[in-house]
């Protein structure tokens, strides 16, 4: 009763204003830890839960794919971001998917060139009232990226997979693979949209549709024209057609609980070449329609399953049959420079190949290839005439680096194409994926083919790494090569990986020998023969291979080699330019310290006569002043 009083004299006494006040103030807080403090426990709680279902989604897809394979790409990743993008592409089209941040299609025209289109064909897919995270998955050895979004709902992960990649036989398709996998109590909503033209001045977008074994199938076709990216047209003259035709999708689809839920979608993307006279824009599109339709047409009443099968086949076992491996280990030359150094680990290296890859055709197996053409690339494949004849790419660092964005990837695939192209390499570059792949290989540790001989010219102390490469083409042959530089083997290994002959041609053997040649060489067999890695001075290729055996034994009169040692045997400073550092005898540091001390001692000696001594005044120097005084007076 008392406590009752009391408050009722202390509101009796308030104004007011300062009642008002009080009010507002226990009504924000009441709102505060009422409301809003739960929530946002809430949302950090969900927060974390659907950061622990990515984490356990990354756990799963490591325990099926190696680094050679894929790599995974999220936030909060332990080690160092490998700075990898999300890419893919046939040669003709490509794009880096991002759903926070959508690209525009990349084409390809006049053989070497590309444009960014007024386009964007990624599928945005999400889960209604979910917050998510997201993760990539770049597989290398399929040629498509996974893009999961993780939910965390009803207290359980729920997973949406985006599978998207640009089918290699078929230069003008594009395939996306919705997948969600709702293993909660209760069903979620799924949203789907498309992003389509983006910035496309004169286009125009149709829904159209059409049967196929009585069933209605919808798709979207967008149309149109927009500016070839040409440096002196400044008027804007030429100009590229486009026509793309994707099908078409439920935008929101109920998924009942503890279910799966897939949606395939497939884009037609077809475009012409610069073109000046506006007067045929009409011809030019309507024939891009038509074909783009028929292909539309033939491709629905196909099986999805063995379109997505066939694609997989041909980069894992066609573009990615021959690769280059790298495993950094610690290097053998001289530690005072390795701020200056660039190690290329494997997940760059093969990033990088990717990369490559994925803008060039496989000309091998696009149906439109004739005879005469791949019997032409296969010349090429089995004796480049001149590649590579440059410095060894494996320390360049301009060459083998982690992207951030697509502009630098643009960069980075013509800063190759240019090195490859200058460096001899130009017959290898037609022939496509596998041209590229063996251009790639030969630059890396200076790789180049002479008249009679296959070499390596790079410098083994500055290996950095263990190297493999798979299936080197030489003639009709494959070859093996495994480079060891770690002082506890120091070795090259080669073997016959595969060797193709006709019934008109007996097998051609092949012979190895290593820097200059000294010893016998070694015929190549199905078995790993292995070499000494050496450095020699004058500089010479590590490994030599050859079909001729006396052309190996005969290039010792030719070879002039000054030393020849073991790498770890190999003298401080080897590097051309840099002459010995300047060593000053200690006896001249002996003779300084002296001159000090006796200096100091002397000074020490002189200060000590003149103030300690006990001799009398008028022998002692004659100070400043009194001799100052003395010359007034």
């Amino acid at each position: 009763m008392w406590a009752y009083n009391r408050m009722k004299l202390s509101v009796s006494s308030m104004s007011s204003t300062k009642w008002r006040r009080v009010c507002v103030a226990f009504l924000v807080v009441f709102i505060f830890f009422g409301y809003i403090a739960p929530w946002l426990i809430q949302q950090n709680k969900t927060s974390q839960m659907t950061t622990d279902c990515m984490t356990l989604k990354v756990e799963e897809i490591r325990k099926y794919i190696s680094p050679t394979d894929a790599v995974i790409l999220y936030p909060g990743k332990e080690e160092p971001d490998p700075k990898i993008l999300p890419y893919i592409g046939n040669g003709n089209l490509g794009f880096v998917i991002n759903h926070l941040s959508p690209h525009n299609l990349r084409l390809k025209y006049e053989v070497s060139k590309t444009v960014m289109a007024p386009y964007r064909p990624m599928l945005r897919v999400s889960v209604q009232k979910y917050s998510d995270k997201t993760l990539y998955v770049v597989n290398y050895k399929k040629g498509k990226v996974e893009r999961i979004q993780c939910y965390f709902v009803m207290n359980t992960c729920v997973w949406l997979n985006v599978t998207s990649f640009i089918h290699r036989t078929r230069p003008s398709v594009f395939y996306e693979i919705v997948t969600l996998e709702n293993k909660s109590p209760v069903a979620v909503i799924l949203e789907v949209s498309r992003n389509g033209p983006f910035y496309w001045k004169g286009s125009g977008t149709s829904t159209e549709s059409f049967r196929i074994n009585g069933k209605e199938h919808h798709y979207s076709l967008s149309s149109g024209r927009f500016p070839a990216p040409y440096p002196n047209d400044k008027a804007h003259q030429h100009h590229i057609a486009l026509v793309v035709a994707a099908t078409s999708f439920s935008k929101l689809t109920e998924v009942p609980p503890e279910s799966i839920h897939q949606t395939k979608t497939q884009s037609i993307i077809k475009y012409s070449e610069p073109f000046l006279d506006a007067q045929s824009e009409t011809n030019i599109l309507s024939n891009l329609v038509d074909k783009v339709e028929e292909e539309l047409f033939s491709f629905l009443g196909m099986d999805m399953t063995e379109i997505e099968q066939e694609h997989i086949n041909i980069w894992s076992e066609n573009i990615w049959n021959s690769f280059l491996t790298v495993e950094p280990v610690e290097s053998v030359a001289d530690d005072s420079e390795e701020e200056d150094k660039h190690v290329l680990n494997m997940e760059l290296a093969f990033a990088t190949s990717y990369y490559l890859l994925s803008s060039v055709p496989a000309y091998f197996v696009l149906p439109s290839t004739t005879k005469h053409k791949k019997r032409e690339m296969l010349q090429e494949l089995q004796r480049p005439t001149s590649c590579f004849n440059g410095q060894p790419t494996l320390h360049d660092s301009a060459l083998w680096r982690g992207l951030l964005k697509e502009s630098e990837l643009n960069d980075l695939l013509s800063h190759w194409m240019h090195v490859l192209y200058k460096q001899g390499c130009a017959g290898l570059l037609s022939a496509g994926t596998q041209g590229v792949n063996q251009a790639v290989m030969l630059s890396f540790l200076g790789g180049q083919f002479a008249d009679k001989e296959l070499s390596f010219h790079a410098d083994p102390s500055k290996f950095e790494g263990r190297y493999y490469f798979h299936n080197v083409i030489y003639n009709t042959s494959f070859i093996d090569i495994y480079v060891d530089p770690r002082l506890s083997k120091q070795t090259v290994q080669v073997r016959l990986a595969n060797s193709h002959t006709t019934q008109s041609s007996k097998p051609m053997k092949l012979y190895m020998c290593e820097a200059g040649c000294p010893s016998e060489p070694k015929e190549l067999h199905s078995e790993y023969q292995t070499l000494e890695l050496r450095w020699t001075d004058p500089s010479s290729p590590f490994l030599y291979i050859s079909h001729s055996k006396e052309h190996l034994i005969n290039l010792r009169r030719i070879i002039h080699i000054n030393k020849s040692k073991r790498l770890d045997e190999i003298p401080p400073k080897v590097e051309s330019g840099k002459s010995e550092p300047f060593h000053i005898p200690m006896f001249f540091w002996i003779a300084i310290v002296s001159m000090i001390i006796l200096f100091h001692m002397f000074l020490i000696k002189l200060i000590y006569n003149e103030y300690c001594s006990d001799r009398p005044a008028s022998n002692r120097i004659i100070s400043w002043k009194g001799g100052k005084d003395g010359n007034q007076a």
